[in-house]
């Protein structure tokens, strides 16, 4: 599959609930905010902000809890049940996360110990608000660096692909599986961003072009 920008290939369609960020240039001790920066900015996820907004959530919602307790020592069970129905305001609704982020790096120039440790956390972090990170087409020395600084000691192998493509499909593979077991469990019967733009996915070639032309 070829990764095109959304604003110069209107018949191109998004990856759904997937991003893909191209960082392009070297990623060393001297640009590493501007690296997470930009991640921020393009996928429009902050960690911060969705740990604060459910922190913030779940106190209200424990708030809620008591008030119904207290309610229910004096009223009894069916006013419990009737002040809970006409009087307890619904949470706000999750806001919508993408399942994957795919960090596209192929344009690394360079890499260094401090470079390596900005994906290592930024894996961490999206992982915490339940968002997988995966790392795709990483040139021969930037698999060099992760090996040597013991990226792998904290982050599992099968968060780096050899291709974009390879990570997509892993990601939707991923995707399904969680379905499916929703699914079973109920009975119920990528967007691509790079540092400069929106990205989609065109159609299907012969053969999977891994390579990222959302370049300006």
């Amino acid at each position: 599959d070829v990764y095109v920008p959304l604003k110069k290939y209107a018949s191109a369609h998004e990856v759904n609930a997937i991003k893909i960020y191209q960082f392009c240039g070297p990623l060393h001790f001297a640009n590493v905010e501007y690296f997470k920066k930009g991640l921020t900015y393009r996928t429009k996820i902050s960690v911060n902000e969705v740990v604060e907004k459910r922190r913030k959530q779940l106190k209200a919602q424990n708030r809620r809890n008591d008030e119904l307790k207290n309610t229910s020592k004096i009223c009894g069970k069916f006013q419990r049940m009737r002040t809970f129905s006409r009087e307890s305001p619904q949470l706000p609704v999750e806001e919508d996360l993408p399942t994957h982020i795919i960090i596209d790096c192929g344009m690394f120039s360079y890499i260094d110990t401090t470079g390596v440790t900005a994906l290592k956390t930024t894996v961490q972090e999206y992982e915490s608000i339940g968002i997988k990170t995966f790392l795709a087409s990483c040139a021969a020395h930037v698999v060099k660096m992760l090996e040597k600084d013991g990226f792998y000691k904290e982050v599992p192998p099968h968060h780096v692909y050899i291709t974009i493509h390879d990570a997509v499909h892993h990601a939707m593979e991923e995707q399904k599986g969680v379905f499916e077991q929703f699914v079973a469990i109920d009975g119920m019967g990528g967007q691509e961003v790079n540092h400069s733009d929106e990205a989609i996915k065109q159609e299907p070639l012969e053969y999977p072009l891994n390579m990222d032309l959302n370049q300006e």
